[in-house]
């Protein structure tokens, strides 16, 4: 998983993340799903690419 800290780029490792917040929407196989306030995804070793607001 890739994220940004003070604008530099950061790589780290996890097994699943969680997101939260106001209604999102996302976007997986090219379909677009939501609005929805928590989601999690299970990870595989580099199978995923996640990029997320800051």
């Amino acid at each position: 998983m890739y994220g940004h800290v003070s604008g530099s780029p950061v790589r780290l490792g996890a097994r699943a993340i969680t997101v939260s917040g106001p209604d999102f929407h996302y976007r997986a196989d090219t379909v677009t799903a939501g609005p929805v306030r928590t989601r999690t995804w299970r990870l595989l070793p580099d199978a995923w690419s996640v990029t997320l607001p800051r």
